[in-house]
């Protein structure tokens, strides 16, 4: 099956691919003008998605370029909205992320999660991007999970997962649970970026169990948390938890760095 632009899954409809399914998407192109990227084709998920692969037959996700590279499509989007999507087995090959779990700016507040398992995600420029962003004046309380189980997440130019939680309005939650994986030869295995402004509050609480991360071109897992200048009160609460992971072989393998600046000595 060949994508030749963007599709949009609405909310309230169930998509799912069988395996044995290889899908292409077209390289830097999109005949839909949409999305993310107006140049990339994407799979954009506001309702379910269901990808049932198997071990021996994964479903396959990748670029028709001759000669493929690292953001050769956009990759599949997994928006607000969509909170029962499962991947199973499946492959997600030269995306500019592999899969993007997204609730940003939402009227009103917004969920979204998705289960990833037993898949291989390789040579994206980010493997899982899980982001959430609020601010004025849409946005009132945001949450954006996801269940990371025994995947290989390899060889992405960036991040192999990259968790953004932002939020200068209202409040914002990011609480993935990464376990099992094996996380490697990526620019940064685990990157955990929490950051507040103005009125708002972030409580980021990613689990990162029982991995093996190892062989990352800088880190292995960073974890960053940033305050505010404005000392308006926003307040970021960063605890993950880290435990019983392998780590070895990155440029360093663990890296905490806080950043309070001047918000009135409100994070953690």
């Amino acid at each position: 099956m060949l994508l030749t632009g963007d599709v949009v899954l609405p909310a309230g409809i169930t998509l799912t691919i069988d395996g044995g399914t290889t899908i292409f998407a077209a390289s830097n192109s999109d005949d839909q003008n949409g999305g993310q990227w107006t140049d990339k084709t994407e799979l954009i998920i506001f309702g379910t998605l269901l990808i049932n692969g198997s071990e021996t037959a994964p479903v396959y996700f990748t670029s028709n370029a001759a000669t493929k590279s690292a953001g050769n499509w956009g990759g599949i989007q997994i928006r607000e909205g969509s909170t029962t999507s499962e991947l199973a087995n499946c492959m997600i090959r030269y995306a500019n992320e592999g899969v993007r779990i997204i609730s940003e700016n939402v009227p009103g507040g917004g969920d979204v999660w998705v289960r990833i398992q037993n898949c291989s995600i390789q040579h994206n420029q980010i493997g899982i991007n899980i982001r959430a962003l609020t601010n004025w004046p849409d946005g009132i309380d945001i949450h954006a999970s996801a269940e990371i189980i025994n995947n290989l997440i390899a060889n992405n130019v960036e991040e192999g997962i990259f968790v953004r939680t932002w939020c200068g309005y209202q409040s914002v939650t990011t609480d993935p649970a990464i376990k099992n994986n094996v996380i490697e030869q990526n620019g940064i295995g685990v990157h955990l970026l929490a950051f507040s402004w103005w009125l708002g509050h972030v409580d980021e609480r990613t689990m990162i169990v029982n991995n093996i991360i190892n062989n990352n071109d800088t880190y292995g897992v960073f974890a960053e948390a940033w305050g505010s200048s404005d000392t308006s009160g926003s307040d970021t609460d960063a605890k993950p938890v880290i435990e019983n992971n392998l780590l070895y072989g990155d440029q360093t393998n663990i890296y905490l760095f806080l950043d309070p600046q001047l918000s009135d000595e409100l994070q953690d």
